[in-house]
């Protein structure tokens, strides 16, 4: 039988030609990012510096993440759970915001619970990481997902969250209750405006390490020549900002057109020693 791949490359090629979204400025450190371990990434996402291109595979798998949100959704409705998927007074995500809008949580749901509500977040894992999550809990399994949850609480007030985790590679479910810890979440707090003052640091010494290989930003960050970013307030490398959530400029411009600006130097993260 010949082998051909034919579908498969007109697939991939079709997601390749996808149209990107136009660049936007405007950028925060959501949740799902504060847990992760590089600083250079939070700076890259507060300045609202792009996204690489994705590749066709992974296109899909956050799609298939996204509908695994809806199955899971459905089922707690099926098992006679109340979850509010969006907030009634908005009908839209649920979401809360610190430093203006520079942090952001966006929840997947809020669950009544005899008066007491529980933040909602699900997350679909294969086998091996589900059996984790199941036997040593999601501050070991996933201390990213545990860093995301705990700055939902801090910044909802709503210091119970349940995780559900789904097994994508044979539909079984594990949850945990997760308590709120505010010395955690004061630490991931006192790391966000850490990151407003300006520096930061690569994680990785050169583009081949691991995390990097992972990151989306790892094309402004390793070959930044071949990325065209917008001249902006927050792309400039004299801008911080402040726990207002406004961004000012270091060297004292009240006023400040960075697509003119003699003194506009692109901002980028500092070299591992």
């Amino acid at each position: 039988m010949k082998r051909s791949g034919d579908i498969t490359g007109l697939i991939d090629k079709a997601y390749d030609e996808e149209i990107v979204k136009p660049y936007h400025s405007k950028g925060s450190i959501g949740a799902s990012a504060v847990g992760n371990t590089c600083d250079a990434l939070l700076a890259f996402s507060l300045r609202g510096f792009p996204d690489g291109k994705n590749a066709p595979k992974m296109k899909r798998i956050f799609r298939d993440g996204h509908r695994l949100e809806d199955v899971v959704l459905k089922d707690m409705t099926k098992a006679g759970i109340h979850v509010m998927a969006t907030n009634p007074g908005t009908n839209k995500q649920w979401e809360w915001r610190k430093y203006g809008e520079l942090a952001v949580f966006k929840a997947d749901g809020v669950i009544e619970n005899v008066g007491v509500p529980l933040l909602l977040e699900i997350k679909s894992m294969n086998s091996d990481l589900h059996d984790k999550f199941k036997r040593v809990g999601v501050r070991v399994s996933h201390p990213y997902y545990y860093d995301q949850v705990q700055m939902g609480m801090g910044l909802s007030g709503i210091h119970r969250c349940v995780l559900v985790g789904y097994n994508k590679d044979n539909s079984n479910y594990w949850d945990e209750i997760i308590e709120f810890d505010p010395i955690r979440f004061g630490v991931l707090m006192w790391r966000i405006e850490q990151t407003f003052k300006g520096p930061a640091v690569k994680i990785g010494r050169e583009e081949t390490d691991w995390r990097c290989r992972r990151c989306f930003k790892a094309g402004v960050c390793w070959k930044p020549e071949a990325i065209d970013v917008a001249k902006t307030f927050r792309t400039c490398g004299n801008s911080i900002a402040g726990v207002d959530g406004r961004f000012v400029c270091a060297i004292g411009y009240s006023l400040c057109d960075a697509t003119t600006c003699k003194d506009y130097v692109r901002w980028k993260p500092e070299e591992r020693k």
